[in-house]
């Protein structure tokens, strides 16, 4: 309705420690702490976990894309990720998983030392 309120208190007044890219950031302690989405700061889920395990999950198969020509009979075996809050639906993450390369789709691609 137009009226420009004051932004919303951080819930998690923790001191960041690790901000990967724009759209998560480690709170908290490395090894203690939690990753969180930098937009609406909703936590998802323990800093030692991968936070793609926590958030919400499009996948769009390409092999039926009509955009892009793919060869081979079977077209494109690849399969386009969004990684997404569950709080506020800011996009986090997106990736393309290739069925073959690993039997995990959720992959970890960061791991706390």
């Amino acid at each position: 309705s137009g009226v420009n309120r004051p932004p919303t208190p951080d819930p998690w007044p923790l001191p960041v420690v690790l901000r990967p890219h724009a759209a998560v950031e480690i709170v908290g302690a490395v090894h203690q702490g939690h990753w969180r989405c930098t937009r609406c700061q909703a936590i998802l889920g323990p800093a030692h976990e991968s936070y793609k395990r926590h958030a919400l999950l499009r996948v769009a198969d390409l092999r039926h894309s009509e955009d892009v020509p793919f060869p081979g009979k079977d077209g494109f075996l690849a399969k386009h990720l969004e990684f997404i809050c569950p709080s506020c639906g800011a996009l986090l993450q997106v990736e393309t998983y290739y069925p073959g390369f690993g039997d995990e789709l959720v992959l970890n691609d960061l791991e706390l030392t």
